[in-house]
């Protein structure tokens, strides 16, 4: 994930930095297990859920993962 962007919703939503980071990790595992390892899409989705954003428009499969 761009650097800025995951800094803003790390602001957005009261995190540090190094937990974002450790969201982001955690997302992209989470993206490979499901076969979509380069979906950058997918993996920001989850990220952006674990840090507190609203799952509206998300797709269920991944609600089920978070």
């Amino acid at each position: 994930m761009p650097l800025p962007y995951l800094a803003k919703l790390a602001r957005k939503h009261g995190v540090p930095m190094e937990v974002a980071e450790g969201h982001w990790a955690k997302a992209k595992a989470c993206a490979a297990e499901q076969g979509h390892a380069d979906n950058h899409g997918y993996i920001t989705a989850i990220a952006k859920k674990m840090m507190g954003e609203s799952d509206i428009g998300l797709p269920s499969m991944i609600r089920g993962l978070i």
